[in-house]
């Protein structure tokens, strides 16, 4: 029984690998922003040049699973828009791999 929570906390723990990191900018306030739909989310290789955005925050994916296998880049796309729904972001810009993880920055667009 033991064995079974400590692999159940393991699971629940590692499920996504996906972590919210700060900006580094001083925290004025929170900003309490409603969950967008993930299908919505764009993905953006660059930064938006003639956009307006808010930037909410960076998000990181780790390109393999806890078990060790590599996801594929369609899984990775897809856990980095279900992260930024969450976040109440629209859309994912200056996508960056890196041989372990995955970072993109979320963005609210406002114009």
């Amino acid at each position: 029984m033991k064995g079974f929570k400590l692999f159940s906390m393991i699971c629940l723990a590692c499920c996504f690998f996906i972590t919210l990191e700060a900006n580094g900018a001083p925290k004025a306030k929170t900003i309490q922003l409603t969950p967008t739909n993930p299908t919505t989310v764009l993905l953006v290789k660059q930064n938006l040049q003639n956009n307006k955005y808010q930037k909410i925050g960076v998000i990181k994916v780790a390109n393999r699973n806890f078990v060790g296998i590599k996801r594929q880049e369609a899984d990775i796309n897809e856990l980095l828009q279900a992260h930024a729904a969450n976040l109440g972001g629209n859309a994912v810009m200056d996508i960056r791999h890196t041989p372990k993880n995955v970072y993109g920055t979320v963005v609210k667009l406002t114009g």
